[in-house]
């Protein structure tokens, strides 16, 4: 069975920041066999980070992106049940550019196996959180390894 590489390309939408973070290009490159939405700890989430904050003055104060995740979509909104990982400043300076785009591996997240619900939200240096990117991104995590192979022959 021949593995072809895929990619599982979801774009967040616009969210509001209150330190003006927004995941407009926000998404996950993941691996398959289908194109069935599977991750493992080997892919990737990414974003763009803002320029400015919600009041449109400028973003100066970058620190962080934290990863909101959980079993149920709206995560964000959800008060039991969710994870909230911080991802550390992932390379961008405190005022970042225009197209800054930071990217983290899954693997750091500690996702569990089973359908996911990811969402990112910005920090910045006083430890004001924003809003988290929307939609949510979902897929499947997949760290499982499949079982052995049996009743293996050699002949004719």
């Amino acid at each position: 069975m021949k593995i072809t590489r895929i990619a599982l390309l979801s774009l967040l939408a616009l969210a509001a920041w209150s330190t003006g973070f927004d995941l407009a290009d926000a998404q996950a490159v993941c691996e398959g066999l289908t194109g069935n939405g599977r991750c493992n700890s080997n892919n990737s989430i990414s974003g763009t980070l803002p320029t400015t904050n919600n009041d449109a003055t400028p973003f100066n104060d970058y620190a962080t992106v934290e990863a909101v995740f959980g079993p149920n979509a709206g995560v964000c909104a959800a008060t039991v049940g969710v994870t909230v990982k911080n991802l550390g400043p992932l390379g961008a300076p405190v005022t970042p550019l225009p197209n800054t785009v930071v990217t983290s591996k899954l693997g750091p997240l500690g996702l569990p196996n089973g359908k996911v619900f990811v969402a990112l939200r910005a920090v910045d240096l006083v430890g004001n959180r924003g809003g988290c990117s929307a939609p949510e991104m979902a897929f499947t995590n997949d760290n499982v390894a499949p079982g052995v192979i049996t009743n293996v022959n050699v002949g004719p």
